[in-house]
């Protein structure tokens, strides 16, 4: 008997949307559980976060408040694409984690302070359900995928801007009614021809914190290789880290060991969590579990013991060529006795070359220390429009203003050529 999730190109089609592009048409889908094998044909697994393992393990295990959506992409009755959505109800005041010292008036910069409390303020009232293309919880371009040779670059844009208005009022019908569409996010090189064609369906385009890539080079064969490379300011350095975690125990955690750990680990994510300066999602408790049962070797647990205590872990997912750090958590009282966080981004490392990946992707946050093992900046443009004409006039400038900006200095460690 046949899957009855598993849903023919031609049945599926039927179900959908004809689009302005001749030959092409799209289909809502609910649950990745429903997309069919068509999903795999259009995906063509080229990217671990489209791909129907880790889109299960996220759609068990939500973040708190998360609904999700998915679009099929035809040609001529074949999948030729796919985009994964996500819908959230954003209030930035409940996201943005300003400083106390800073709303009660006493930082030491008046200004500043002020600053953060007008921006306290703008924030309790702002909010509305968004209709996420991408994935929040990851950085990188993870929103959407288009065979190529099948679907040109100009043809992408149009199909995904009016996939999403499909999207929009097939939740609609379910009750799901989303003010705002959020595009996430692109590198330079790709954000360029969005630009130009997004703005002309009134969206705006905005920068957001950059992702720190580390690339690792073709002649690191070792972990040693690479602190051969470092000048030896940085390499005394992370020698002296190295000693101050000489008592941590590193394990790998298997099943067994995540599940023995999880409230601990998920205490120690939520300080990481709660201390950054923009945090839209709450993980639900049981997502690394989740990730572990659904990616298997693909997903990597590494924990920090010290004296048989969980104080620290973070967590990997191969992606091709790329090893994508993920989430972490560590003690912060412990922090700055063993240096666990610059541990974990040399042990971040290590695994890349042990791996070999050709990058290691460490997101957001913590840019300056990210630059100091070698990591380098790459800016990421968001699109974003309210479905509401007047409001829409408004939500750059809003974006603009509380998009929370790190002031840092970027460094080199490197010996110089």
């Amino acid at each position: 008997m046949n899957n009855p999730t598993t849903l023919s190109a031609k049945k599926t089609v039927a179900k959908g949307k004809l689009l302005s592009t001749p030959g092409f048409s799209v289909v809502f889908v609910p649950s990745i559980k429903k997309a069919g094998m068509d999903w795999e044909t259009a995906t063509q697994e080229q990217n671990v976060f489209l791909q129907k393992n880790y889109l299960c393990a996220i759609e068990e295990n939500p973040p708190e408040g998360m609904k999700f959506g998915y679009l099929l992409f035809y040609k001529n009755q074949q999948p030729v694409g796919a985009s994964a959505l996500q819908v959230l109800h954003f209030k930035a005041d409940r996201s943005l984690n300003l400083d106390e010292k800073m709303q009660t008036g006493t930082c030491e910069c008046f200004f500043r302070g002020f600053g953060n409390m007008l921006k306290s303020l703008v924030a309790s009232q702002v909010e509305f359900n968004t209709l996420v293309c991408g994935n929040l919880l990851v950085t990188g371009e993870h929103g959407y995928y288009f065979q190529p040779g099948q679907v040109t670059s100009k043809q992408q844009v149009t199909l995904l801007k009016e996939g999403l208005d499909f999207a929009q009022e097939a939740l609609a019908k379910t009750g799901i009614k989303t003010e705002v569409v959020f595009v996430k996010e692109f590198f330079k090189d790709n954000s360029d021809y969005f630009r130009k064609n997004l703005e002309k369906s009134k969206f705006s385009e905005f920068c957001v914190q950059p992702n720190m890539i580390f690339n690792i080079q073709k002649d690191w064969k070792t972990f040693d290789d690479y602190l051969n490379a470092l000048s030896s300011k940085y390499r005394v350095r992370a020698k002296r880290a190295f000693n101050k975690s000489a008592d941590i125990q590193r394990l790998n955690l298997d099943e067994y060991l995540i599940g023995a750990n999880s409230d601990r680990k998920f205490e120690l994510y939520a300080f990481v969590a709660e201390n950054a300066g923009f945090n839209l999602v709450q993980l639900h408790p049981d997502y690394l579990p989740g990730l572990k049962k659904h990616l298997g070797e693909d997903f990597q647990i590494t924990g920090y013991f010290l004296n048989k205590n969980l104080i620290g872990f973070y967590t990997t997912i191969k992606n091709g060529e790329d090893l994508e750090a993920h989430f972490l958590g560590y003690d912060a009282a412990l922090n700055g006795a063993h240096q666990i966080y610059l541990n974990m981004l040399f042990d971040l490392i290590k695994d890349g070359i042990e791996t070999g990946a050709k990058r290691l992707n460490l997101a957001r946050t913590a840019l300056e220390i990210k630059s100091s093992i070698g990591a380098e900046p790459h800016d990421m443009f968001c699109y974003i429009r309210h479905s509401n004409s007047f409001a829409n006039r408004f939500i750059k400038p809003l974006v603009d203003y509380l998009n929370p900006q790190d002031e840092w200095m970027p460094r080199n460690p490197f010996k110089e050529e």
